[in-house]
Formats: C-alpha cells, sequence, structure tokens
C-alpha cells in the first residue's frame, strides 16, 4: 500500500525533473539549513563533504548561525 493523492504520485515520479529547473537562493541564511540545503550546484554540502559532516558538531545549523563577520563558525 502507497500513502499519497495520485496527484501527489504524480510529482513524485516527476521530482528529478522538475528540481532541475528549480534554483535555491540562501539569503540572509536564516531559512537554509548550512549541511542539509542542496546550496552548492544543487547539492547539500553533507554530500559533497561527508567527512566534515561527519564531524561536524551540529548538522542542522543554519547558514546564518555558522557565518560570522570575520570568518566562519
Amino acid at each position: 500500500y502507497s500513502a499519497g493523492s495520485q496527484f501527489w504520485k504524480s510529482i513524485q515520479d516527476i521530482k528529478d525533473e522538475i528540481s532541475l529547473g528549480l534554483q535555491f537562493l540562501v539569503g540572509n541564511g536564516s531559512g537554509t539549513q548550512f549541511w542539509l540545503d542542496p546550496s552548492l550546484d544543487g547539492e547539500p554540502l553533507r554530500m559533497r563533504f561527508p567527512r566534515l559532516f561527519a564531524i561536524c558538531d551540529d548538522p542542522v545549523v543554519l547558514v546564518s548561525a555558522a557565518a560570522l563577520d570575520e570568518g566562519w563558525n
């Protein structure tokens, strides 16, 4: 048994094609997770840098919390 409406199932079938036309904007970073959101060429940083992600203190840290005036936190 598969949950969800027929409409939702149809969206799930083409989600990869839909994502090709989307653009992800970080903005001020208050709504963007540093490691988990697809902010770098459509790929989350956790996928690009798995060894760093494995040792990070806060996997759900926001970009706004990680960025400081003098550099990265």
